[in-house]
């Protein structure tokens, strides 16, 4: 979220955005800098189950109830310090979205087009995406780039449903 091919294509989850300036400031709502409060008050301003995520999360081994389509939450990127940055999912960020409009290097395919942080970690079994696909759909993404490996197998009805529940709610 601080490539500067990106920073101009973040999704901002105006709610979290506490002094509502349209970017992540990741020091403490108490905290002044430069003349700016920060956003993270381990509060969960907009009642999705997840606090300070003005980005996005990290998912935290979390598991779709096939049954009932709960799910338990993970945390938001300012509980975990910060999204992942120089990773596989900055570089295919910039494949997409990156600006075409700051004078930098590159265009992505999509200038225009936000980028919501959906960090999964280390996919060890299919519940993880789980967490990460249902927190897109709920909070108005209409493309998700599922862009893991499951190394190993797990409860693939988990992941089934939550396919189904985004596929339900016309996100690609």
């Amino acid at each position: 979220y601080t490539h500067p091919e990106l920073t101009e294509r973040m999704w901002i989850n105006a709610p979290e955005d506490i002094n509502a300036n349209g970017q992540f400031d990741e020091w403490p709502s108490t905290e002044l800098r430069n003349g700016v409060h920060g956003d993270l008050n381990e509060t969960d301003d907009d009642g999705n189950g997840y606090a300070d995520d003005v980005h996005g999360i990290r998912s935290q081994n979390a598991y779709l109830d096939a049954r009932n389509g709960t799910h338990t939450a993970g945390k938001g990127i300012g509980d975990t310090g910060g999204p992942p940055t120089g990773s596989h999912g900055t570089f295919v960020a910039g494949i997409i979205a990156a600006s075409a409009t700051n004078g930098r290097g590159m265009a992505g395919i999509n200038w225009h087009s936000r980028i919501m942080v959906v960090a999964l970690g280390t996919a060890t079994d299919s519940s993880y995406p789980c967490e990460g696909i249902v927190y897109a759909v709920d909070n108005g993404a209409r493309i998700i780039n599922a862009s893991w490996f499951l190394g190993k197998t797990g409860p693939v009805h988990a992941l089934e449903a939550a396919l189904s529940y985004a596929y339900d709610n016309a996100v690609v």
